[in-house]
């Protein structure tokens, strides 16, 4: 989502619809379709709207249309979920509430990503992770952070066992890039066998996916051998 200010810049206000103060982040997204200026922004996907934002009189539409900032969360975020997947991190759209107001674009702060920010390239000591290129990060659940490159942030990921029959893919993409088939999000519960196959064709339909999960295995190889004897 492209975070142009000149987008924002006819806003009015901010509306919460609930209390963000027990909320450590929320996900900001523009709807280019709001059928008014000032009523509630209607709210068809996923999750559920915790605020909007309202327009001033003179707002320039498009056939009725307005483009309106919608802030929303799902059953996966922090606020729903403590101990899921976003026990630290953000997802792509993540931003503090307390840093949003009408004509400014919301912020990830430290309290949003449950931790201190990564460090950014612009900022020293960034170590290898951060080196130019795709990165893979570790982290706990089971899930990894991935990058496919320093402007274009992370990418979250976590695979793991929902029951003894089914896995549980979530991969969330970083700000400004998308999987192969054009998606940004992907959130299945699926049987071994089709959760294997999501995956797989995921991964290969997926150049910056693929460079970013083998350079995770080669710098395994790398720093502990492959367990292997000659």
């Amino acid at each position: 989502m492209s975070k142009d200010p000149n987008l924002v810049r006819h806003e009015d206000e901010i509306v919460w619809t609930e209390d963000v103060d027990r909320l450590d982040y929320v996900r900001e997204h523009l709807d280019l379709f709001a059928t008014s200026r000032q009523g509630p922004v209607g709210w068809k996907r996923s999750g559920r709207r915790v605020g909007y934002a309202t327009l001033r009189e003179d707002a320039p539409g498009d056939g009725g249309r307005f483009a309106r900032r919608v802030f929303w969360v799902k059953d996966s975020d922090r606020s729903e979920a403590p101990e899921g997947v976003y026990r630290t991190g953000a997802p792509a759209e993540a931003v503090d509430p307390r840093t949003v107001t009408p004509g400014t674009w919301g912020e990830l702060t430290d309290r949003a990503w449950g931790a201190p920010l990564p460090p950014t390239a612009e900022q020293p000591g960034a170590g290898v992770a951060f080196e130019v290129g795709p990165f893979v990060v570790p982290v706990r659940n089971g899930q990894l952070m991935i990058g496919e490159s320093l402007s274009a942030g992370r990418a979250q990921v976590y695979v793991g066992p929902a029951d003894k029959e089914q896995i549980e893919v979530f991969l969330d993409c970083a700000s400004g890039s998308q999987f192969g088939d054009g998606t940004h999000v992907i959130t299945e519960t699926l049987p071994r066998d089709e959760a294997a196959e999501l995956l797989i064709s995921t991964v290969m339909s997926t150049p910056w996916l693929q460079r970013a999960l083998a350079l995770s295995v080669v710098k395994q190889w790398l720093n502990h051998g492959t367990g292997g004897s000659a």
